[in-house]
């Protein structure tokens, strides 16, 4: 099924918020998308752990179907001394992504798989410097991709 090229940004977050949230739910720990400034906040106030992403960026490249991007995933850990909690969680939710891998972007809301629309390839995952707010550590991945919006 074909796209317009506003439906695919949308259809490719949320195929990632989905992988995402899915794997939260496996692992019974919290998810929150950094860009919700509702939830995140929230969240953020208690010493839950969580599975965290945040969409990056998409540009057509070098023109439409074809696009490059990036986003991030990570993990948010409290009372976490050693590190070891945090880069768990940080290896869980980035082997989700695995660089030459092909995911399928598909329609998807509140969990239900719609129709496919693109295919998302990973190109590299780099775990990035962890940060401290005096309470919380915090430590995202870079994950770069190229995607293809499928046309008929």
């Amino acid at each position: 099924m074909a796209t317009n090229k506003e439906a695919f940004l949308l259809a490719l977050k949320s195929t990632i918020d989905k992988m995402v949230k899915l794997k939260s739910l496996e692992i019974a720990v919290n998810c929150a998308d950094l860009d919700d400034n509702v939830q995140t906040p929230k969240l953020f106030s208690t010493e839950d752990s969580a599975l965290l992403l945040e969409f990056g960026s998409l540009q057509e490249d070098p023109i439409d179907p074809l696009y490059s991007g990036n986003f991030h995933v990570g993990a948010r850990t409290v009372n976490d001394p050693a590190n070891y909690e945090i880069l768990e969680l940080v290896g869980v939710v980035s082997s989700l992504f695995v660089p030459g891998q092909r995911v399928e972007i598909r329609e998807e809301f509140d969990l239900v798989q719609g129709p496919l629309v693109g295919i998302l390839n990973p190109s590299s995952v780099d775990v990035l410097q962890q940060n401290y707010d005096l309470i919380s550590n915090m430590r995202l991945v870079n994950v770069s991709f190229l995607a293809q919006r499928l046309v008929v």
